[in-house]
């Protein structure tokens, strides 16, 4: 079997492809989520896990609210997503303005800068497609790995990026020098995008076992009859 855990990086989007079979794990960076799918075509890849959200709406996600509430020191790494009137604004000022006046709420800078990916990911999703296109969160696959407890230090550090890799380790079985290969990455994305790429993955082939929990329990459809979910 093949899962895909992806995150966004510098370069576009870093994608760790797992075969559970051969229990390696190849690396690839593409330029465009389209492109990702593209190489991932239906009867290839059984789910293909991104850390962005899917769904949107014009008020809080119910899966961003649990998915902080149940977090103690890294609540912070949980964005909220953007509205759907300003998943496409490239202006960060008046975007911010404008969502302050309209909703009484500000965006963060942080924030913002994950829009141009929500909005490119979300122009492409289609009920269809997320039969087997799934929305998770790094923090919260290693917290579902770690006895449903939060990594308190911060994956750039060299303790936290051990504390995650060993949890990694933990939880998968891989073949000779397939860590190795992990840690080396792949040009164009961090190290620590390339282990939450392989976070999103473990948490794929979840899915595709039906062993998986999610944020929030009962779904939230947005207007395209997209599932705002979190899976882990």
């Amino acid at each position: 079997m093949i899962v895909v855990g992806v995150d966004g990086c510098k370069k576009g989007w870093v994608a760790a492809e797992w075969n559970t079979c051969r229990k390696i794990i190849c690396l690839a960076v593409f330029a465009s989520f389209s492109e990702l799918l593209a190489n991932y075509p239906e009867g290839t890849a059984k789910a293909i896990a991104v850390d962005i959200p899917i769904g949107l709406f014009n008020g809080p996600r119910r899966c961003d609210v649990e998915a902080r509430a149940e977090l103690t020191c890294r609540k912070s790494s949980v964005f909220p997503a953007p509205y759907e009137h300003f998943a496409n604004a490239i202006d960060y000022h008046a975007a911010n303005s404008e969502s302050k006046e309209e909703f009484d709420k500000g965006i963060s800078a942080q924030a913002f800068g994950i829009y141009r990916k929500v909005f490119e990911v979300n122009e492409l999703m289609t009920s269809k497609f997320q039969a087997r296109v799934i929305e998770v969160h790094p923090e919260i696959c290693f917290w579902a790995m770690n006895g449903k407890r939060d990594v308190c230090s911060k994956k750039r550090t060299k303790e936290g990026y051990s504390t995650r890799l060993d949890l990694l380790k933990g939880n998968r079985d891989l073949a000779g020098t397939a860590w190795a290969d992990v840690e080396a990455g792949v040009r164009g994305a961090q190290r620590d995008d390339v282990l939450d790429a392989v976070a999103a993955a473990w948490t794929a082939r979840r899915w595709v076992n039906g062993a998986f929990g999610r944020f929030p329990e009962v779904e939230q459809m947005d207007k395209k009859d997209l599932r705002a979910e979190i899976v882990y």
